[in-house]
């Protein structure tokens, strides 16, 4: 390995659960990261603070320290019936691979230099695994390039080999069971040379293959094992450096570091060995491994340049601002996605968009409210209040306005008229409520004297019809 890779900053997370994806940014200023507690970190990739903390459990709220950004989300595909195990672009932008389960969905979008709208992405076709089982699940996606110029789709599945996607209709399998040299398959990428194939195998190893036009040829399979102390087989990542680096992850703390062009094989000692390797991002000289193990998390930035600006963060404290998350983030968009300013910087607070849980409440209170105004309970009597003249109440009096009338009305009465409604719907309730159990206490008794009489005394009418029928014998007391 490159003795020269040293950490230009490190980052302990504020993220409870294990990591579980990572990407960078088009111009490689931004960095996003998600853990299994449904947050979201977006941090600048340059010194790594934190910019901002995505909360999407606690109804989209956000935590930000800087209150410029606004962001455009949302879903572009519909609801998948699997868990999202892989995905990947097609770099042209046209087509989405999306692996849940053993199933793999193919979308296709006509103008990808335009905003990914729901309407835009149409389905192209749907790959079934060949087993639909743990075996088949689908754990790597690629689009690799041919030399007529085009990319095929490679789909690799844990235990049962690979299908090669060229065209609607047309896939090539590659089976573990009719063929040597098919590794199983944790995680896969593509070299920074676009000539081969690395793949992080369930068996502590890493595999490679020549790229060819139908995918990876078996004969050129180089495994380069490593030392994992972990009695299990994690699905961990891998990458490719521009440098001619493979870095892979283990369950032990460490990256084993294998140079494409020598085939050696070093190690990178990124935290204990309490620590699982979870995600690997690459962009230029930086490298960023993040680990997560049972007390906390950890991002660390490698660099190959020569000066250093060492800078360390550990548990970075957000202040107390929630704004929504249209107000937070910018949108994706070209050259780095143009961060769109769209507060005052001395706007205060915000709000917290409701859940569709909060949505539903509300609108029954609202329902049951107009329910109570508007209807009289069954067998309810009606509200007569203010139908005479009163020196009390000055309504109905002729020196008021029309309005004004109203207005009295309203003040004095609307009160009453909602304490006698709500009362009379209450009653009407719990009186509803007394009958059922009254009835239900009736019927105790009575399913009681059926079950020690009723059941009896049919029993003797049987056995009587089937004496006087000459079927039974009788029998003498």
């Amino acid at each position: 390995m490159n003795s020269s890779y040293t950490v230009t900053w490190k980052l302990v997370t504020e993220q409870a659960g294990l990591l579980t994806s990572l990407a960078i940014s088009p111009k490689g200023t931004r960095l996003v990261v998600a853990s299994e507690d449904r947050d979201i970190l977006l941090l600048d990739l340059c010194d790594g603070s934190v910019l901002m903390k995505l909360d999407f459990e606690k109804q989209f709220s956000v935590l930000t320290r800087q209150k410029k950004y606004k962001v455009t989300m949302s879903p572009f595909l519909p609801p998948f019936p699997q868990q999202i195990r892989s995905m990947a672009f097609d770099p042209s932008g046209h087509k989405l691979a999306i692996g849940y389960g053993t199933t793999v969905a193919l979308f296709h979008y006509p103008n990808p230099g335009h905003q990914y709208l729901h309407s835009g992405w149409k389905h192209l076709e749907t790959i079934t695994g060949p087993h639909n089982s743990e075996s088949g699940l689908v754990h790597a996606l690629l689009f690799y390039p041919t030399q007529s110029g085009s990319r095929k789709l490679l789909v690799g599945y844990a235990e049962s080999g690979w299908n090669i996607w060229s065209d609607v209709g047309f896939i090539k399998r590659v089976s573990s069971d009719s063929n040597r040299n098919v590794c199983r398959i944790g995680r896969a990428t593509i070299t920074s040379d676009e000539k081969s194939l690395a793949i992080s195998t369930l068996d502590h190893t890493i595999v490679t293959y020549a790229l060819g036009e139908d995918g990876p040829i078996l004969d050129s399979m180089k495994e380069f094992p490593y030392g994992d102390s972990a009695a299990y087989s994690p699905i961990v990542p891998i990458a490719s450096t521009p440098e001619g680096l493979t870095l892979s992850g283990t369950a032990c703390g460490e990256l084993p570091v294998i140079g494409e062009r020598d085939g050696d094989v070093s190690l990178l000692q990124h935290e204990d060995a309490q620590h699982v390797i979870r995600v690997i991002g690459v962009y230029e000289d930086k490298i960023i491994v993040g680990s997560s193990s049972w007390a906390d998390s950890v991002l660390k930035c490698y660099s190959t340049r020569t000066t250093i600006n060492n800078h360390t963060q550990s548990k970075n404290q957000f202040p107390p601002t929630h704004v929504t998350i249209t107000e937070a983030l910018a949108g994706w968009e070209s050259q780095d996605n143009q961060w769109i300013v769209a507060l005052v910087n001395d706007r205060k607070g915000g709000y917290i968009r409701w859940s569709k849980a909060s949505w539903a409440w509300a609108v029954t209170m609202t329902m049951l409210l107009v329910l109570v105004l508007w209807a009289e309970p069954p067998n309810g009597d009606s509200f007569d209040e203010a139908k005479k003249l009163s020196e009390g109440t000055d309504v109905i009096k002729p020196v008021f306005q029309r309005h004004e009338y109203w207005v009295i009305f309203g003040f004095r009465h609307f009160l009453k008229y909602l304490r006698f409604q709500c009362r009379a719907w209450i009653t009407s309730i719990v009186l509803v409520a007394y009958k059922f159990a009254m009835g239900i206490a009736r019927l105790i008794p009575e399913g009681g004297n059926f079950a020690v009489l009723g059941i009896g005394k049919w029993i003797c009418e049987r056995v009587q019809v089937y004496r006087d029928a000459g079927v039974c014998p009788r029998i003498e007391y």
